[in-house]
């Protein structure tokens, strides 16, 4: 007869099932969770609590000049066939989109609201004597956003009030936006159109521009109080590659990877890549990203259940007998641990209350001190 197993699920991983439901509203719960005092890249995201937060140098060669986004790369004199082909070389590249999409949408969008925020802002000199990014500052910037009368700001751009003024019949059923949501939606435009496929961008410099916007549309929706949702945005494919890397060197399956870039926001992945897979024994050289085929990296290494206490020795209890004639008979059982005894009913919809524990497989091992505690 078949035994039930229940495994014991680490805090961490536990968290990581949570994240893929509430991501979405994580962002609006941004804190510190560095364990130094040293400034990092995402200091705004949260991470497990044994993780450091990921260092992303700052490689922008000039400062952004304060004006309109869309038209940055025309002031810069940088051609479109510059922006989508490898004319010029890949620090070129880096430093000029993390100056534009990165530094000039922090400098935009706070300006929308009447905050001024520099480039030293969002700065900092290590030990090693290099330059990073850091976000350690921006939960200040933003509770400043949140604390004023106008959330939804100023007009930047005379095209985003011009639209906003116009007649809905002549709008073709586009939503009118706060300023703030019009600069938002230029910058997801321009990330999305060049952090995608066969961008020149880097995932590094990609994932952080990435980042930005989902925090700041997720901070905008939040304290403005607004319906309007970025309902076509997703995760551009460079930054995708960044998190899928990160993910692999911590132990994460690739195929597993690929299926978690789907699943989760932004910040649940930032969570995830900083986390160390919870599977430590898997081999993953046969793996890819389109098909998980995990083995034990050890070939002699055999699975014990662990009990609930170090030592301890209590007896391992059956799957009660009539288990599988409630399953035969095309019903649902219900288990139940009364007084030492494991019990199986078939489930009714109407009068049966019971909870379900994700994750409980068949093996022949089911120690009683874990069905206790």
């Amino acid at each position: 007869m078949p035994k039930l197993r229940i495994s014991p699920v680490r805090l961490d991983v536990a968290l990581l099932f949570a994240i893929i439901y509430l991501s979405h509203d994580l962002l609006l719960l941004t804190v510190n969770s560095s364990r130094t005092n040293t400034p990092r890249t995402m200091d705004h995201l949260t991470i497990p609590d044994d993780a450091e937060h990921i260092r992303l140098l700052y490689l922008s060669t000039d400062e952004y000049d304060g004006g309109e986004l869309t038209e940055y790369p025309n002031r810069m004199k940088w051609t479109q066939r510059e922006l989508m082909e490898p004319r010029r070389t890949q620090k070129e590249v880096d430093a000029f989109f993390q100056t534009w999409l990165f530094f000039g949408c922090l400098i935009t969008i706070f300006r929308c609201v009447g905050i001024s925020v520099k480039t030293r802002d969002f700065v900092y000199k290590a030990d090693d004597g290099r330059r990073y990014l850091t976000t350690a500052r921006l939960p200040e910037f933003l509770e400043k956003w949140r604390a004023l009368k106008r959330k939804g700001g100023d007009w930047v751009k005379e095209d985003h009030r011009d639209t906003a003024l116009l007649p809905s019949a002549l709008r073709r059923g586009k939503p009118v936006l706060s300023p703030v949501g019009y600069a938002l939606e230029d910058h997801r435009q321009l990330m999305e159109q060049y952090c995608g496929p066969k961008s020149l961008v880097s995932p590094e410099v990609a994932v952080i521009i990435v980042s930005l916007y989902r925090t700041l549309y997720s901070w905008h929706r939040g304290i403005s109080y607004s319906d309007w949702t970025s309902s076509t945005f997703c995760i551009p494919a460079n930054a995708k590659a960044f998190f899928q890397a990160r993910m692999e060197t911590k132990g994460w399956c690739p195929a597993e990877a690929v299926g978690l870039t789907t699943e989760l926001e932004v910040d649940g992945l930032y969570y995830v890549c900083c986390l160390q897979s919870p599977r430590y024994e898997d081999n993953h050289s046969k793996c890819n990203a389109e098909r998980q085929n995990c083995g034990y990296s050890d070939s002699n290494y055999k699975y014990e259940t662990q009990h609930a206490q170090p030592g301890c020795q209590c007896e391992f209890i059956e799957m009660p007998s009539d288990t599988l004639d409630i399953i035969r008979s095309g019903g649902i059982p219900i288990m139940s641990f009364i007084r030492g005894q494991l019990h199986a009913i078939k489930h009714e919809s109407r009068k049966t209350r019971y909870i379900a524990i994700s994750h409980v497989y068949v093996c022949p091992l089911n120690p009683t001190c874990v069905l206790v505690d």
